[in-house]
């Protein structure tokens, strides 16, 4: 269930009612109103001094992003 929205991330609650900071593009976090129930396409990158989660909408906005490590 998505609780928060920022400019560029979102607080999500699990159903399990773990919560996590996704960031989003904002074509996709305009698509999702607070307290619906979404299912988002996530990816984790793991650096030296932060994990990050980046959430999208569809299959393809995910495919899009492009790793240069």
């Amino acid at each position: 269930m998505f609780l928060k929205k920022e400019v560029t991330s979102v607080c999500i609650k699990t159903a399990s009612g773990l919560s996590y900071k996704v960031f989003v593009s904002l074509s996709s976090i305009a698509k999702i109103t607070k307290n619906e129930i979404i299912s988002l396409h996530v990816s984790q990158i793991i650096r030296e001094d932060q994990h990050s989660l980046y959430g999208f909408i569809d299959e393809n906005e995910k495919k899009s992003l492009r790793y240069p490590y």
